[in-house]
This record gives C-alpha cells, structure tokens and sequence, in this order.
C-alpha cells in the first residue's frame, strides 16, 4: 500500500515475508511424500502469515493518513494543503480508499492471462517445437473451466494457475475491511468475520465430520479466511497507539508480548498435527490439503508476533530483509510457471525424481532453484528501474529536479 515516508518498513516483517514466501514455494514444490506429512503443516504459516501482515500494514498506513490530515499545518510551511489542483486532490483521495487493490487486481488479471495460456511445461513443448498447439490446447482447458464454473475459476485462477487463489482471496478480504472501517461497522465487520470463518471451517476442513456442511465447491478461496485474518492484522494495528507507532524504529517495533509468538506457532502446529490425526481417522484420506484450517489463526498471529518482535541491529541486514521482502510478490506470481520446467532440467541431471527414482534432496535443488530464478530476474527489473530514474534525473536536473517523494507499495 502507499505508505507514508515517516514510517519505514520494518525489516523484522519484511524479512518475515520472504521466509513466508519460502513455506508457501516449499509447499508447490513439493517435498517428497515421506517428508511432505512432517514439511507442509510446518510452512502452513505462510498464508495466514500474509493476510495479518497485509491487514497490519494496511491499517498502519491508513492510521498515518488520519493523523496527517487532523495535524495542524504550520504557517511556515511553503506548501498548504489546499494549494493542490482540485483534480489532484481527488486523484490522491482515491488513491488513499483504495489502497493496495489495484496493484492486487492487476497482479492477479496478469497471473490469470499467463496461466491461462502458457502450459506449465512450456520447456518441453517449446524444445518440441509444439508450443503454439500447447498453448492453445492451455486456452481451450481454461475456457471449459470458465464455461463449467465461471465464479470458481475467477475465484480460484486457472488450472495451471492453482495459485492465484490467494491474491483474489486477499483482494477480498482487505476490500471488505476497507469497506468496514470506512463506514464505522466495527462490530458488523467483526461478526461478519467470524460467521465467514466458521462457515468455511464446516464446508472445508470439517465437511466429513458430523457438524460438517458438505458444498461440493472449494472455500479455500474467496472471503472465508481472508476477512478474519486481514481484520486481526488491522486491530493489531490499532491496537498500537500513534506514539508507539511514531517512535518505532526502522529495524523493529514496540515488542507486543515477549513469547506470544513462538506459544502462538507451537498451538498452532499442534492444532494442524491434530486435525491430519482425527481427519485422517474419519476420511479414507487426510482432509483436503489446500483447506484451511482451525491452526491458520493462532499459526499466523504466532508468526506476526515472532518476526514483528524481531531486532535486527545491523543496517545491511536491514537492506538485505525489506529488499527480499519486496520480492515476495513476484516469486510467488511466477514461482509455478518455473516448477516443472527446472524439474525437467534437474531429472536429466539426476537431481530430481525421474522413472521411479526419488534423490532425497531434489526437491530443495527445485526448490532453490525456482526461488533463485525469480530473485535473479527481479534484481534485473529493479537494475533496469534504477538506471531510468538515474537518467529521468539527469534530464530533470536541466530544469530542477523532482522533489516528490517515491510511493512504495506495501501490505501485500
């Protein structure tokens, strides 16, 4: 979200962001079956994680905006705050209520056109000289699943693009708490919240059992989890006073309560160990991987905890977390579209499963490798970025240069 310059990111949640980021690529990877029972519910952070961290944010920055605009304005500053053009004002007023969606709604429309048309080995089909027919054969499998369920495709992404899920899902939730807050409906938006939360938790995770709402539809998606979590992280927000806020330091903030986090990840793996255990007794299999869970509330409220409390002393390191926290977006837009290709790559090498072999570490050799691809062509974007700005600038310099402030986008 554009946030104000007086608050810096906090190099504790960004670097929280990019471990995050790590759960969520190691889940889509994945390890091999034998690990995946103990791995997955250990990364399962990583989602919730994201939601209270985008709702955090969110608010953070919306609280910055309200205080700016009741602070009186000294009579010396050169510059009032009606000076500005009507139509810049109104530009800048829409802005501030949306927030992050269009940068999310547009993230997501790229993903689904990508996913919708290029196969996910396109490696293979490109060697083969076959790509053009893949990709058209990736259209027409989209276009079915539009025709068959237009609103859970759109919820959901494309087939190739199961990951999409979570930037619509995200939208929705920090729209419907932005909504919320901007009408005062505090405890409507609460109790939405919870009634969300608790329906999908019967048409998910519980449907086999007894109290279960069996829907034959997927409720990963969409609002169910988004709005709790979103809305948890914008009460911690609130939570924190203005002059706590102000007094924060650029390598962490005031501490919540020492231990909070580490009790709040152990109940929450517990709760995920102990649901695989009870579910797996009542269903032929364990409950549905991708549903979400009782644990993702106390696993992502454990983590903010963890990585907000976080003191990290040394600037460099400080640089190195909020610059891999910028990063996690597009590693997780792009990270899939690389998996079975490097997996190809690597079985040849004999460093990934091929043929009814299974080497132990080929899925961190996928894993790092998928991460690696995209870190690698993120730094080529932001180099490209630097060297227009660093030219924009000489130009500019003929005439004075531009003194507004760079906008940063945060919360997702």
């Amino acid at each position: 979200m554009a946030e104000a310059a007086s608050h810096p990111r906090h190099a504790g949640i960004e670097l929280g962001r990019a471990v995050a980021m790590l759960a969520v690529v190691l889940i889509h990877v994945p390890p091999p079956p034998a690990w995946n029972a103990l791995l997955r519910p250990l990364a399962e952070f990583g989602v919730p994680y994201f939601f209270v961290v985008s709702g955090f944010l969110w608010a953070r920055g919306h609280l910055a905006r309200q205080s700016a605009r009741l602070a009186p304005v000294s009579p010396a500053s050169p510059v009032s705050p009606g000076s500005a053009a009507p139509s810049t004002r109104a530009w800048s007023a829409w802005r501030a209520a949306l927030g992050p969606l269009p940068r999310l709604l547009g993230l997501y429309a790229l993903g689904f056109v990508a996913y919708s048309l290029l196969p996910l080995d396109w490696l293979t089909a490109l060697l083969h000289r076959r790509l053009l027919a893949s990709v058209a054969a990736t259209a027409q499998a989209t276009l079915t699943a539009l025709a068959r369920a237009p609103l859970g495709t759109l919820f959901d992404g494309p087939p190739g693009g199961f990951h999409l899920w979570f930037l619509a899902s995200l939208a929705l939730g920090l729209g419907t708490v932005m909504l919320g807050v901007r009408l005062r409906r505090a405890r409507l938006l609460g109790g939405t919240a919870v009634a969300l939360f608790v329906f999908g938790l019967l048409a998910g995770r519980y449907a086999a059992t007894p109290l279960g709402i069996p829907l034959g539809w997927s409720v990963r998606n969409g609002p169910f989890q988004a709005v709790l979590l979103v809305g948890v992280g914008a009460l911690l927000a609130q939570r924190m006073s203005a002059q706590e806020l102000a007094r924060e330091p650029a390598n962490g903030g005031p501490r919540v309560r020492r231990g909070w986090g580490p009790l709040g990840l152990a109940l929450g793996w517990l709760i995920a160990f102990a649901e695989r255990h009870a579910l797996g007794a009542i269903e032929a299999q364990p409950g549905e991987p991708d549903v979400y869970s009782l644990a993702v509330l106390p696993l992502g409220l454990g983590a903010f905890f963890c990585f907000h409390d976080l003191r990290i002393t040394s600037p460099r390191v400080q640089r190195g977390a909020t610059w891999l926290g910028g990063t996690t977006l597009g590693v997780y837009l792009w990270h899939v579209l690389l998996r079975v290709p490097l997996a190809s790559v690597l079985a040849v090498l004999g460093l990934y499963p091929a043929r009814g072999t299974n080497p132990t570490w080929g899925f961190a050799a996928l894993f790092a490798l998928s991460v690696l691809c995209v870190l690698l062509w993120r730094t080529g974007l932001r180099l490209c970025a630097h060297g227009r700005r660093r030219w924009s600038g000489r130009g500019a310099g003929r005439g004075g240069l531009d003194q507004r402030p760079p906008i940063e986008l945060e919360g997702v």
